[in-house]
């Protein structure tokens, strides 16, 4: 809740010194740079595109190369069946059985 308050109504945000990125917390930050700048890549031959963990690796080349997504009757497409679930229960709340 702390952490909330800070990010969300003080505006308290943490500055990447590689990148114009900023994060919600230190940990946040900390992420941002490990996924980014630290360890292993996977680089996409086809695409400019590299992933910091072989599941996001996969999940590109299922979404980009692969033709897997995840259409809403909205007309938005998502990479992962969890990003669907999200907007439905903002968006669609009033549908029966949702956008599935």
């Amino acid at each position: 809740l702390l952490q909330h308050k800070k990010s969300k109504h003080e505006g308290v945000r943490y500055l990447c010194d590689e990148c114009e990125h900023t994060a919600a917390s230190r940990n946040c930050l900390k992420m941002h740079n490990k996924n980014k700048y630290d360890g292993e890549r996977y680089p996409c031959g086809q695409y400019k595109y590299s992933a910091s963990d072989e599941r996001q690796f996969k999940l590109h080349q299922l979404h980009k190369h692969e033709g897997v997504c995840y259409p809403c009757e909205c007309g938005r497409i998502f990479a992962k069946s969890g990003n669907l679930k999200n907007p439905v229960e903002r968006m669609h709340s009033n549908f029966p059985s949702g956008c599935l």
